[in-house]
């Protein structure tokens, strides 16, 4: 799996390359800047993942992170941050990560975390789809992550299947997959009856 970690915290950036490659199967690279970054993709062609710090030398926010995800488009793209809170992470999900990974994590779950990613899956820490670093009120937690609460923000706001999944660029079957997995967590009977859920525990902006 080849992976490039980029970030300008030279202790943190080897401490993470060096647990990865004794782990095995990772092919690591490394940067310090946004210019390297997009250096690196255009000589290797992208990575499989690659763990992007939105803090480092050159980053302009999210723009930055959509530049490199457009960039690195046959991979992912991983932020590396401290706590943030979901609107935030939901934020950085809509501009092409497809997952989160904070600064306090354990480095011996950061290899399962990034080979996840790497899947086509997305991930995000435990604590915060819990409730933990959001704006949401006490209540019962339903564990959705946030490409599950982007869409069910695009079916707050009127969307059909068809206009999300050529939002998120993915199939209206992929979509409807989604949703029917969204209603289990919240115990929805239809797409509709899960906003009314998402918002009486405000889940949703």
């Amino acid at each position: 799996m080849s992976l490039l970690v980029a970030g300008d915290h030279e202790l943190l950036r080897d401490a993470i390359s060096e647990i990865l490659r004794r782990e095995g199967g990772f092919s690591v690279e490394v940067t310090g800047s946004r210019e390297g970054v997009l250096k690196q993709i255009e000589e290797r062609g992208g990575f499989d993942v690659i763990l992007l710090d939105l803090q480092m030398p050159g980053m302009s926010g999210l723009d930055s992170l959509r530049e490199v995800a457009t960039s690195n488009a046959n991979g992912a793209v991983a932020i590396l941050a401290g706590e943030l809170t979901r609107d935030v992470v939901m934020s950085a999900f809509k501009a092409g990560a497809r997952g989160y990974i904070p600064k306090t994590l354990p480095l011996r779950a950061l290899p399962i975390a990034l080979r996840l990613i790497a899947s086509g899956e997305s991930y995000v820490p435990a604590w915060l789809t819990n409730g933990g670093g959001t704006t949401q009120a006490d209540g019962p937690s339903f564990d959705l992550l946030p490409e599950e609460l982007q869409i069910l923000e695009e079916v707050s706001d009127g969307r059909t299947n068809k206009q999300i999944a050529f939002t998120l660029n993915v199939t209206e079957g992929a979509i409807k997959m989604k949703m029917r997995a969204i209603c289990m967590k919240l115990g929805a009977k239809n797409r509709t009856h899960a906003v009314v859920i998402a918002r009486q525990h405000m889940m949703l902006r």
